[in-house]
């Protein structure tokens, strides 16, 4: 089973995974340093401030690495030579950062610190940087722990203890905050309710070598069961440290989920927590330079009247409630439109990280093709892009003429031809673990015996995959017809890089998605495909596009059954799910049940 450190799913499905990167570290820490420069050699403002916090954010992922890595080595999880390294310049890092926010984005840096030489002789040639879901997904600005922190400024002998992954990052803000030293890191470990922590023998001294020590416990969260605080919580209490000199750093002002055990949800409820939320933070800041209305003005003018929050399926009130998709409201990302310069504008939440950077050039070269709504800029965060009063959705009938087809088979063969992927997203053979996973949970024992051709053949089909930036969201309601008819797509820049685990693929995913999506013919997902081919100007393999329409429909299945379990307390959503989930589990059932043609081998 797939979910988040704290198990997002109820139902025995596949559907999420990490966005992670092996990288070369001493390269890579040499990379950083170039960026960091380049970052504080800019002039003052709001995109300085987004170079630091991107090159901020990639070093933490790196330390998060380097932590793992040395911790597997050794089997201890304290820091060596390179996690030290690292973390005492993430510190230093992290400082900068949060002095250009409170200094409104002004003033000079003042002068730079030598990049000290990474000492990589205690780890391994590569290590796996996990990409941070808050900073990507969910709208978690590090700056936000810094804001949080300085509540403890002052206080006696405050220890910062970051929880991997992301904890790495925010520790450090949190130290800078409260302007004490820096931060050590733990990796919390065991089943998704029942996380624990075990410090290696120095790392366990040095927290507990003052008796009157306060603590911070800094992670993102709390998820469905908050095991991960509660586990780094339980080994300091259970060594004497009072709980109330515990102080826990989440990123929301929630509570865990409702599974959780009663004792859990007490203690959470009476433990002492900071958190700055992204209301606070950016959307009623009390300094002007830090509200999202001004970074919008930056790039297409000052807001002629207050945001409109479309998040969380509320831009579906655009359109007659009869044509209303299922959503998962809640992992919709932050969006806003707004009326600047006479025309209307979308402000989307893409990402505070360098991969949520990379969203405007990408949509910059698709809107320069005529494909999407072209964007204004980004601020960051947030991609800006023309929002279309004119345009209405695709209706089923028009998704079988032949100029959408032409117009799919163009798009999808020029993502094929621009946009090389930079990292590789699930194996077939994941895919087709999680097709069988999926498979047997909904359609039950009949379907493993149909999924065994995929079993045996996805590691001859591998050699087919090119993987590329992929849409991986071709849904029906994803496209919008203008008022002079141009048909353009929508949320087309980053689901490649979505939290699950399918991530860059083949243009041949896209392709088997199509097919389930718009109910396409075998003849005419063979012209699709041969049409994508010829204009990404390179073969796609028809064996690995009968191989991924399953998996497609299964993953699918899984996501929206997922939601479905996510939204009992909105019936109306609810059903919506529902039958969208009973829509991908009968595409299944007909490919894997009823087809007579079953794909697997590859030859």
């Amino acid at each position: 089973m797939v979910g988040g450190r704290d198990g997002r799913r109820r139902r025995r499905v596949l559907v999420y995974g990490d966005v992670v990167r092996r990288v070369a570290p001493a390269a890579e820490w040499a990379e950083l340093g170039r960026a960091w420069a380049q970052a504080r050699a800019a002039g003052p403002g709001l995109p300085r401030h987004s170079a630091l916090v991107q090159a901020f954010i990639a070093t933490a992922e790196l330390a998060q690495g380097v932590a793992d890595a040395e911790a597997q080595a050794s089997g201890l999880d304290q820091p060596g030579k390179a996690t030290t390294t690292v973390m005492n310049h993430l510190r230093q890092m992290a400082a900068e950062v949060l002095s250009s926010w409170t200094n409104g984005f002004a003033g000079d840096p003042g002068p730079e610190r030598p990049w000290p030489p990474l000492h990589a002789e205690t780890i391994p040639s590569e290590v796996t940087c996990k990409r941070g879901e808050g900073y990507a997904y969910y709208a978690l600005y590090p700056e936000a722990f810094g804001a949080a922190a300085r509540a403890l400024q002052g206080g006696h002998g405050l220890r910062v203890i970051g929880l991997r992954s992301i904890g790495t990052g925010l520790a450090a803000m949190v130290a800078a905050g409260a302007k004490v030293g820096t931060p050590l890191t733990l990796r919390p470990q065991g089943d998704p309710f029942g996380r624990a922590v075990e410090p290696g023998p120095d790392t366990a001294a040095n927290l507990l070598a003052d008796p009157d020590a306060q603590f911070a416990i800094v992670d993102e969260g709390p998820g469905l069961s908050g095991s991960s605080f509660a586990g780094a919580a339980r080994w300091l209490e259970s060594r004497g440290v009072a709980r109330g000199r515990i102080h826990l750093f989440p990123s929301h002002a929630g509570e865990p989920g409702a599974a959780v055990p009663a004792e859990r949800r007490d203690w959470w409820r009476t433990a002492r927590k900071h958190c700055v939320t992204f209301d606070e933070l950016v959307r009623a800041p009390s300094s002007p330079d830090h509200r999202l209305e001004r970074w919008i003005a930056g790039v297409v003018g000052s807001p002629e009247g207050p945001l409109e929050d479309l998040s969380g399926g509320r831009w579906r009130e655009t359109l007659a409630s009869a044509d209303w998709p299922a959503v998962n409201a809640w992992q919709e990302r932050l969006k806003y439109r707004v009326r600047a310069g006479g025309r209307s504008w979308l402000a989307k939440f893409s990402g505070v990280d360098a991969l949520g950077a990379a969203a405007l050039p990408r949509a910059r070269t698709l809107a320069g093709m005529g494909f999407c709504p072209e964007p204004a800029g980004w601020a960051h965060g947030f991609l800006i892009e023309r929002w279309r009063d004119d345009a209405r959705i695709l209706q089923p009938a028009e998704a079988h003429d032949q100029a959408f087809d032409r117009r799919l088979a163009s798009y999808l063969g020029f993502r094929a031809r621009m946009f090389p992927a930079p990292t590789a997203g699930a194996s077939l053979e994941q895919l087709a673990h999680m097709l069988e996973i999926n498979a047997i949970e909904a359609l039950g024992p009949d379907a493993n015996s149909a999924v065994e051709s995929y079993r045996r053949g996805a590691a001859a089909l591998q050699r087919h995959v090119r993987p590329v930036v992929t849409d991986n969201r071709l849904h029906a309601h994803e496209w919008i017809v203008t008022r002079d008819g141009s048909v353009l797509k929508t949320d087309a820049i980053d689901h490649a890089f979505a939290h699950d685990l399918v991530g860059c693929q083949d243009i041949a995913w896209d392709v088997a998605g199509a097919g389930v999506e718009f109910a396409l013919s075998p003849d005419a997902v063979a012209r699709l495909r041969a049409e994508v081919a010829a204009a990404a100007e390179h073969d796609v393999s028809p064996d690995l596009v009968r191989f991924l329409t399953p998996c497609y429909a299964a993953f699918q299945l899984g996501w929206w059954s997922m939601a479905a379990n996510a939204h009992g307390g909105w019936p109306d959503e609810q059903r919506r799910l529902q039958a969208a989930a009973a829509r991908y589990r009968d595409a299944l059932a007909t490919l894997l049940l009823t087809s007579g043609e079953r794909t697997g081998s590859g030859r």
